[in-house]
Order: C-alpha cells, then structure tokens, then sequence
C-alpha cells in the first residue's frame, strides 16, 4: 500500500508552529513576519502549505511583487521578487542551501527529527528564473509547519499490517520528518527512511522498495517508478 503523508497519515490542515530567525543580529521575527507578509500575499496558488502562512503571516502588505515563482513538487522551492534587489525564495532547506547545508544541518534535522515540515527563507541575491541557484544567498529563518495524525490512523495502518499489508510512505518533504511522522501513525518499519534523490537508477529504486518503508524528498516522476516498479 502506497501513501503519501500529508491528507492521508495526516489532516490536511496545517499550521506554521514557530518561526526561527538564523541572524537575529540583522533580522528579528518582526522583520520575517513583514517580508512573509508580502510574500504570501503575491501568492496566488492556494494549497495547504500557502493556507498556513497566510493564516500565521497576516501583517499588513507593504510592496507589491513584480515576478513570483510558485512552489512546485519538482523544484522544492518558490520565490517573490519585489525588486531587483530583493527577491526572496522559501523551499525546502537542503534543496536551496545546497553545499552549505552542513551550516545548519544540527538544527534543522532537529525540528525535522520532531516531525515538523521545516521550510526556509532566504534573500537571494539572483533572479528567480535562474536554472541553477549559484548567486549569493542569506538564510533569514526557518519557519516550522505541522499536520496533524488522523485519529483513525494508527488502527487503520494496524489492521493493514495485520492481514500482511506492508505500508510504503511516498512524500515530497523531508525524510527524516516523514519518518517520525509515520512512527506516530503506527506504522510498521517507518524507521527506515531514504532520501529519493540519492536513488538514480530503477535498479536503486527496486532494491530501495524492499529495503526502505519510507521515500522522503521525491519527484513526481519518481512517484510514478516506485508505483510502477
């Protein structure tokens, strides 16, 4: 049985639960809550994640945006640019740091080890259309979203395992997050995870289905193989 974590082991609701700032010397909560102010608002996708940040940020729009990128599946990321010297991009936190993930790796594996959804804010000092993200960029702060379990979930995902069903989490988020994620749903190996874009080839990804209960960090495209194979 194959499921993705949000709106299945979860509600679909969720809820922004913190705001860390990452250089508290130059930006202080007030000033995230400003910029996220006018970044959801030049938002216009409405999905869940959108729906929490515009519930938590709900300051007054000060600048208009002249370009947004919205959050897609493949590219993990989206983007405002209010002008040519300030564009932000709010993604997942490995995807836009990159190399220097290491910097800041201890804390947020430790809200993802929590079972948040851990997203970054960063000023970016390129353009949004830009193929590869090799202009400068300052990390201004995590913001902490959270779904709730389903009630019904641990003895659904129970009665599963009962009758030889194994269960396979497929998401898009992180996943370590998604693995404590599953665990609190009761699900039967949940804490073997692997990061879906480590897997390249069919043969990784058929030997991952036997070995890994769940997919964290997956395209849509590798959705469809881990279906298919």
């Amino acid at each position: 049985l194959c499921v993705d974590k949000t709106g299945t082991v979860t509600e679909n609701k969720m809820a922004v639960e913190d705001v860390v700032c990452l250089c508290p010397d130059r930006y202080i909560e007030d000033d995230i809550r400003l910029i996220m102010a006018d970044y959801v608002a030049a938002m216009s996708a409405d999905n869940d994640t959108m729906a929490a940040l515009r519930k938590y940020f709900t300051g007054n729009v000060n600048q208009a945006a002249e370009q947004a990128l919205p959050f897609t599946s493949a590219k993990k990321y989206g983007g405002v640019s209010f002008h040519d010297d300030e564009t932000y991009l709010l993604g997942a936190p490995d995807v836009l740091l990159g190399d220097r993930y290491g910097e800041y790796a201890e804390r947020i594996d430790a809200y993802s080890a929590k079972g948040c959804r851990v997203l970054l804010l960063a000023l970016y000092d390129g353009k949004l259309d830009d193929e590869a993200l090799t202009a400068e960029m300052m990390p201004l702060a995590l913001i902490l979203l959270s779904n709730k379990i389903r009630p019904e979930a641990p003895q659904t995902f129970a009665y599963f395992a009962q009758q030889g069903v194994r269960t396979k989490v497929i998401s898009g988020d992180n996943a370590m997050a998604v693995s404590e994620v599953a665990k609190r749903a009761g699900i039967a190996g949940a804490e073997q995870y692997v990061d879906a874009r480590t897997l390249k080839t069919d043969e990784e990804i058929a030997e991952a289905i036997e070995k890994y209960t769940v997919f964290g960090r997956v395209t849509p495209d590798q959705k469809l193989s881990l279906i298919h194979i």
